[in-house]
């Protein structure tokens, strides 16, 4: 069962592609490893706030996916590849639509505020006494 003429045989899995039949033919399968693995760091590094803890342990994360996906079969790391990518261009949809919304509130909020106005006593006057 072949992709496209792209990956020969969804079925095998890369360790046995490069056992089997050499160097040259396992390229395609590392490619879909690797296109894994950057699909796990990217969303992380597209992130505003991301901090130092969470970029590592999401290169070891993905470093760990490496390992693991080197013995699954192509057909599973091409589902993982396709909807990993879909999850990404799906958050960035949504953090654009978010963005414009946010930024829509505040301009509505911005025409709403209240007028400041900012008085000076020119003289302080006695208060009144009452009269007993």
């Amino acid at each position: 069962m072949s992709f496209y003429g792209l990956v020969p045989d969804l079925t095998i899995t890369t360790g046995d592609v490069f056992t089997q039949q050499g160097v040259i033919a396992v390229i395609p399968y590392i490619i879909m490893l690797l296109l894994f693995a950057a699909s796990m760091i990217i969303p992380v590094f597209l992130q505003k706030n991301a901090d130092k803890n969470t970029k590592m342990m999401t290169g070891v994360m993905s470093v760990v996916m490496l390992w693991f996906g080197w013995g699954v079969p192509a057909g599973v790391l091409l589902y993982w590849d396709v909807s990993s990518y879909i999850g990404v261009a799906q958050q960035q949809v949504s953090r654009i639509l978010l963005q414009r919304k946010d930024e829509q509130i505040e301009k509505e909020t911005e025409a709403i505020k209240p007028v400041k106005v900012e008085v000076d006593r020119v003289e302080r006057k006695a208060r009144p006494k009452k009269k007993r």
